[in-house]
């Protein structure tokens, strides 16, 4: 059965996109391996349309993928239609938000006139809904929001949308999604195109006053918001008749169709939200894009609680795959139950700095953060210590501007101090011949700040005997911190035994931190060589992959890490299997097995980090705040944990407490420890929380803050985000002579990016 059909009427269908013979023509003429404008390398067809043909083609000159859009001949030789395409693409690529497909060019070969733009990869919203059916609230809201952001960016720069619909939406794996189609839907808005039907195809998303042929604004993409909202949640548009002709007439005499009458169950605020959207009048909508979602954030933290438990227990049978049917294509999970923490006293919290490299040994050069890190992987094996991860350790003493380990008590306590433990280890790695030597320090940090060390040490005659001696340290490190030794806690984490791929993992691990993808791929790609199955490094190979935008292969080597750890139950496992889910595009069960690991590991304050973005990132405000204020309560250190947990405050509708609590403290402790970027990102959210709360003077000087402070760091990006939040702050306030330098600042920044 169609899914599209509905129970009590018809709904129009929409109209395919004309078979012409100038759109077919392409398709003959633009074959894989064609080279067009010297340039671009057609790879193969991905879109037909009544404009022309998109493929995906590859630039012979960056070396990189694109989308080619090849219009058709007969519209390309219009003077008037040429001339407004290209005055709305110099409009359009002034758009430079993340969730808007970028434009890069535009151009003429053989007759044939293109643009060029960002290739997604994924499917469209259409095709989605199309295939899988409506959209649950948890699912839909966060893809709508980003939409939103999208259009209310090109609206900042005077650009109206006009043709928001599901087709002209792009959805990444990640549900990440794109806007596309600016500027062209613009130009196409006029008289002479319409009356030679080149918005054929659209006239179901058309607002009232485009269809009565009334000036639109703004309020027009509000408008087709709400449709686009109605249609994600249920499938249907709002306006149902027996004829295309009669659909338009009730757009502009008519009332839409309450939601609630289409037999969906939504929250009410979500209902009222939509119901605005669709207001006939232009003057009864939202008055732009920023009410709206000021609207939406208010209300999404209510939206989980108060979905019905028997909804739960049918959304949970969602997202399940093809398998099992076409109305179980999606997966959706309700509320997450975090069990507490089972221990009634506070856990032995212990930090292991990287050891000093006494080796010199190139090749060995490694073994002073990677030992570390191995310790700190066999320790966090026992559910009663909370151990600190080695990557916020790296990332400390980065902060800090160490030279190297730490060895002098000040500097010692300080850390102690910061990662909110009592207990640290440090040690060095010896060469003398062929044999090393391991000798670490367990430091007990008193009441009044002294240090008490016990020392403990161990050698092998070989390097590589190296992973035995560390896992026989690390049984003698849960002695001496008092944990139990269960069969469990003294089983580390799987490690590989070649050298030569624990120190390519260390290089890769350690470019990565820093941001530098490009250098870490190859250095996890050399340590999967030397050991196909080193999990850590087929985990680490995937997130470098991603960040690259190399989505196809981030899977693939989460899915070896996952393959090659096999039923393991330790940490590094069920953090593959997370991480894959989200690569897979299906955050909910990401969010499941975070939920198992911190069931295991109650004090892993990495894991509930991890399970408080995952529940962040689907837009559970709620449920994301109640898992970090378990974290930064046994944690009180951790300021990525205080950022988060203001972020997601704001999201729930609480930006009073998010700005006199977790904000401050989170500012607090990236000053203290000198991490300009996170001071940034802190000020920036400030603002945001500010001007939710109508508190425009506050919100203008923390934007101002935030921009100068990431100005000074080379965040660009960054940069021209806190210009024109604080622009469109005083715009807000009337001051608009101050607003225009913000925005041509941000404006030129975006065009450097």
């Amino acid at each position: 059965m169609n899914m599209r059909l509905v129970k009590d009427g018809w709904r129009p269908p929409r109209p395919a996109p004309p078979d012409t013979s100038t759109s077919a023509d392409l398709e003959h003429r633009l074959v894989p391996g064609k080279l067009v404008a010297e340039r671009y390398r057609i790879v193969g067809q991905i879109g037909l349309g009544g404009m022309g043909v998109v493929y995906k083609a590859h630039d012979e000159e960056l070396g990189v993928d694109v989308a080619l859009k090849v219009l058709r001949p007969d519209l390309g030789t219009d003077p008037e239609w040429i001339a407004r395409f290209r005055r709305e693409l110099v409009l359009a690529r002034e758009i430079t938000h993340k969730n808007v497909v970028r434009i890069h060019d535009i151009g003429e070969s053989e007759g044939l006139r293109f643009l060029t733009m960002r290739l997604v990869e994924g499917r469209s919203l259409l095709d989605l809904l199309e295939k899988d059916g409506p959209l649950p609230v948890e699912r839909a809201l966060p893809i709508f929001r980003q939409v939103a952001e999208a259009v209310q960016q090109a609206h900042d720069v005077g650009i109206i949308h006009r043709d928001l619909k599901p087709g002209n939406v792009l959805l990444s794996p990640d549900d990440t999604a794109y806007i596309t189609d600016f500027g062209v839907a613009r130009s196409l808005d006029n008289d002479r195109m319409t009356r030679a039907g080149a918005v054929v195809g659209t006239l179901d998303y058309l607002s009232p006053e485009q269809v009565a042929g009334d000036p639109a604004d703004a309020r027009s993409d509000i408008y087709g918001l709400g449709l686009l909202l109605f249609e994600m949640l249920t499938g249907e548009l709002p306006f149902r008749s027996a004829s295309r002709a009669e659909t338009l007439a009730q757009r502009i005499a008519g009332r839409a169709r309450d939601i609630a009458d289409t037999g969906v169950s939504v929250p009410a605020q979500v209902r009222r939200l939509i119901r605005r959207c669709l207001e006939r009048s232009p003057a009864r909508r939202y008055a732009g894009v920023r009410d709206l979602l000021a609207d939406l954030d208010g209300r999404r933290a209510g939206v989980v609680d108060r979905i019905p438990r028997a909804a739960w227990a049918i959304l949970a049978f969602l997202f399940i795959g093809a398998g099992a049917g076409m109305a179980y294509r999606q997966r959706a999970v309700g509320p997450v139950a975090v069990p507490a923490a089972t221990a009634a006293a506070a856990p032995t919290g212990v930090a292991v700095l990287p050891l000093v490299d006494e080796t010199g040994d190139a090749s060995l050069a490694w073994t002073g953060t990677g030992v570390a890190e191995m310790l700190a992987g066999h320790l966090a094996e026992t559910p009663e210590l909370r151990v600190v991860d080695s990557s916020r350790v790296l990332a400390m003493l980065r902060d800090l501007k160490l030279g190297g380990p730490p060895t002098d008590d000040t500097t010692l306590r300080r850390l102690a101090e910061l990662f909110d433990v009592r207990r640290l280890v440090t040690g060095t790695v010896r060469r003398a011949g062929s044999t090393l030597r391991v000798d670490l320090r367990v430091l007990s940090v008193g009441s009044g700040g002294a240090l008490e060390a016990r020392a403990m040490a161990g050698e092998t005659p070989t390097a590589g005997g190296l992973f035995r001696l560390v896992s026989d340290l690390g049984e003698r490190l849960h002695a001496e911190l008092g944990a139990p030794t269960t069969a469990s806690a003294l089983a580390p984490e799987p490690q590989t035994d070649s050298l030569a791929a624990a120190s390519a993992y260390r290089q890769g691990r350690e470019r990565l931190l820093v941001g530098n993808a490009v250098e870490a791929a190859p250095a996890f790609e050399r340590a999967v060589k030397e050991d196909p199955r080193f999990a850590s490094a087929l985990l680490g190979l995937g997130e470098a992959y991603q960040a690259l935008g190399y989505h196809a292969k981030a899977v693939a080597a989460a899915e070896k890490a996952a393959d090659s750890l096999g039923s393991s139950q330790t940490r590094l496992a069920w953090r593959v299997r997370a991480r894959l889910a989200l690569l897979r595009g299906d955050p909910a069960e990401s969010e499941k097995v975070y939920a198992e690991l911190v069931q295991r590991y109650p004090n892993d304050a990495e894991a509930l980090f991890d399970l408080a973005s995952a529940q962040a990132s689907q837009g559970a405000a709620k449920r994301a705040v109640a898992t970090l204020e378990r974290l930064t309560a046994l944690d009180k250190g951790d300021a990525r944990a205080w950022y988060l947990l203001g972020k997601s405050m704001i999201q729930a509708g609480d930006a009073r407490r998010a700005v006199t609590d977790p904000l401050v403290r989170a500012l607090a402790l990236m000053t203290q420890t000198g991490n300009e970027q996170g001071q940034g990102d802190v000020l920036h959210a400030m603002g945001v929380a500010h001007q939710r709360l109508g508190e425009y003077p506050q919100a203008i000087a923390k934007y101002g803050d935030a921009a100068a402070i990431r100005q000074t760091i080379g965040d660009k990006r960054g940069t021209a985000v806190s210009l024109k939040n604080r622009a469109s702050v005083q715009i807000a306030m009337g001051q608009f002579a101050e607003a225009e330098p913000d925005l041509r600042r941000a404006r030129d920044v975006y065009a450097k990016i």
